[in-house]
C-alpha cells in the first residue's frame, strides 16, 4: 500500500534561470518529470539570442548601465563600418589597385612602411599614456574614437596626395597608420576598462566575449550595407556621407560614454564629490549617477595635483626650508602634501597605502577648493587653516576625513581600486627628521 501511494504521488517543482522572469515548472509523478511550461516560438527565439549576445545571468550579471552603453556602442560602430569602407577604397586606390601603370613592388613597401609606423606608434602611446588609461579610460575612450574619425579623414585624402605608391601618398598612409595605432591602444585599453565595470559577477571574460558577439553582428550589417550602397556613394556624393555617419560616430560615443556611472573615484569625480561634501557642511556627498553626469569629459576638473612624485617636484618648487619643515611636521603621516603658487604635490612614504593617497588628494582638494571657492566652507568652517599653510590644513583634513569617508559609503561610492593617476615615487625619512 505504501508503495502504491509512493507511486501515484506528485510533486510539483519549480525552476528559474536567472535573469528571466518566466519560471519552468514540473510535475515529478510515477518517477517521471513533465514540463508544464510551454513556451512560444518567439518567446524561445528571443531567449536564444539573449543567450548568444548577452552574459550569462543578465541583467544580474552587468552593472545597471549596460544596456544603455551596449545600444549606443551599437549604433557608433554601424556609422563607423560605413565610413571605414569608404576608407578602405581610398587606400586601395592609394596603393593602386585598378591602375594598370602602378607596381606591385612599390604598393608592397608602401603597405611595410605604414605597418611599422603603426607598430612604432602603438608601443611610444602605450608608454607614455598608458597609466592614464586606467583612471582616465572615458576621455580617452572619446580620444579613441575622435582620432579613428580622423584617421579615415586621412586615408579618405589620400586619392588627392598624388599618384599611387608615390612618396606623398605613402606619407599620407603612414600618418593614418599611425593615428590608426593610437586607437588601438585606446580603444582596446578603455574597453578592458569599461568591461571591468560592467562585469558584477566576477564574469569579465563572459562580458567580453558577449561584447565581441555584439560588435561582430554589428560589422556583418555593416557588411551587407557597404556591398549594397558603398558602390553607389562616390564622388561629391561620399562627403556629405562621410560628415553625416562621422557625427553619428561621434554623438554615438559620447552617449555611450556618457551612460556609463562608474562607482570608482578618479580625480575629476572625486573633486565633485569634495565639492558637494564641503557644500553640504560636512553631511553628504553627491551619488554615483549624479557626479558622473557632471564629470567632464574633455578635461579634468581636479585640483592640479602631483600624487606620488619624487621629491625633486617640490623642491623645484618650494624653498629648501619650507620643504624641510614640512617634511619634519608630516612624517608621522606617511605622506606629505605641499601647496606650490598653482600645482600640489603629494610626496607618498614607502609604507604608504591607498588610505593615504585618498587623504592626500582629499587635503589638496580641500586647499584648492579654500583658494578658489571660500563661500563652500561656510558650514563646515576650516577655510582658515586650510589655507593657513601645509600643518594646519593636513589638521583640518584628518579632522574632516572620517565623516568624508561615511559620506562616501552611504553615496554608494567604492574605495577599492582607487584611481587617482599616483605616481610610483615612495619616500623613506630619515632618522634626522
Amino acid at each position: 500500500i505504501c508503495a502504491s501511494k509512493m507511486l501515484t504521488q506528485s510533486y510539483m517543482l519549480q525552476e528559474t534561470y536567472v535573469g528571466s522572469n518566466e519560471p519552468t515548472e514540473y510535475v515529478l509523478t510515477n518517477q517521471k518529470l513533465v514540463t508544464k511550461s510551454k513556451k512560444l516560438k518567439l518567446d524561445s527565439l528571443v531567449s536564444t539570442a539573449k543567450d548568444v549576445f548577452l552574459p550569462q545571468g543578465y541583467p544580474d550579471s552587468v552593472s545597471a548601465d549596460y544596456l544603455t552603453y551596449q545600444i549606443w556602442d551599437t549604433a557608433q560602430a554601424f556609422c563607423s563600418s560605413l565610413t571605414s569602407a569608404l576608407a578602405s577604397r581610398a587606400v586601395l586606390t592609394g596603393y593602386g589597385v585598378g591602375d594598370q601603370g602602378a607596381s606591385v613592388a612599390a604598393a608592397t613597401l608602401a603597405w611595410l612602411l605604414r605597418d611599422g609606423c603603426g607598430m612604432v606608434g602603438r608601443i611610444l602611446f602605450a608608454w607614455l599614456y598608458g597609466t592614464a588609461l586606467d583612471w582616465d579610460c572615458k576621455r580617452y575612450r572619446l580620444l579613441a574614437d575622435v582620432l579613428n574619425d580622423l584617421a579615415i579623414l586621412i586615408q579618405l585624402l589620400c586619392p588627392l596626395a598624388g599618384p599611387p605608391g608615390s612618396p606623398a601618398v605613402v606619407a599620407v598612409l603612414c600618418i593614418a597608420s599611425v593615428t590608426l595605432a593610437l586607437v588601438t591602444v585606446c580603444g582596446g585599453a578603455t574597453r578592458a576598462a569599461f568591461t571591468m565595470h560592467q562585469a558584477r559577477q566576477h564574469n569579465m571574460a563572459d562580458v567580453s566575449a558577449k561584447d565581441a558577439s555584439q560588435e561582430t553582428l554589428v560589422n556583418l550589417v555593416g557588411l551587407v550595407v557597404n556591398l549594397t550602397f558603398v558602390p553607389l556613394i562616390t564622388g561629391p556624393v561620399a562627403v556629405p556621407v562621410f560628415i553625416i555617419f562621422t557625427s553619428g560616430h561621434i554623438f554615438g560615443n559620447w552617449c555611450a560614454v556618457r551612460s556609463v556611472a562608474m562607482e570608482t573615484l578618479n580625480p575629476s569625480r572625486l573633486h565633485l564629490v569634495v565639492v558637494s561634501f564641503v557644500a553640504s557642511g560636512g553631511r553628504a556627498c553627491s551619488g554615483v549617477a549624479e557626479v558622473n553626469q557632471s564629470e567632464p569629459l574633455l578635461r579634468s576638473c581636479a585640483a592640479p595635483l602631483r600624487l606620488g612624485c619624487p621629491l625633486s617636484a617640490p623642491a623645484a618648487a618650494l624653498p629648501a626650508d619650507r620643504l624641510v619643515d614640512g617634511l619634519r611636521q608630516q612624517r608621522h603621516r606617511r605622506l606629505a602634501v605641499f601647496t606650490g603658487a598653482s600645482s600640489y604635490y603629494a610626496v607618498l612614504a614607502e609604507d604608504a597605502t591607498s588610505a593615504d593617497q585618498l587623504l592626500a588628494v582629499f587635503q589638496c582638494e580641500l586647499i584648492h577648493l579654500a583658494r578658489t571657492r571660500p563661500k563652500l566652507f561656510d558650514a563646515v568652517g576650516g577655510c582658515s587653516e586650510l589655507r593657513a599653510g601645509d600643518a594646519a590644513a593636513a589638521a583640518t583634513a584628518e579632522r574632516l576625513m572620517p565623516d568624508f569617508l561615511g559620506a562616501l559609503s552611504k553615496a554608494g561610492w567604492s574605495t577599492e581600486p582607487l584611481l587617482l593617476g599616483a605616481g610610483q615615487h615612495r619616500l623613506t625619512w630619515s632618522k634626522s627628521f
